[in-house]
């Protein structure tokens, strides 16, 4: 896991050495992944974005970028 503050951005990473998938089959059929799901609903409605690299056999990562807003006066 790795967190940092980029000049505009909170960037959030986790990445594993499991199973992976193929992220081209996500969300189709049984064996959903409605964690990712919810994720990047959770990470858009901040106005960020998701991105999730994966390969069957090799892990997979997940890194959430939302930008960051100016105080209010």
């Amino acid at each position: 896991m790795r967190l940092a503050l980029a000049p505009q951005a909170l960037v959030l990473s986790v990445a594993d050495d499991g199973h992976g998938f193929d992220p081209e089959l996500q969300g189709r059929g049984s064996g959903e992944h409605l964690g990712l799901a919810a994720i990047r609903e959770m990470v858009a409605g901040l106005g960020g974005r998701t991105e999730v690299t994966s390969a069957p056999g090799q892990g997979t990562r997940v890194c959430a970028l939302v930008p960051l807003r100016e105080p209010a006066p």
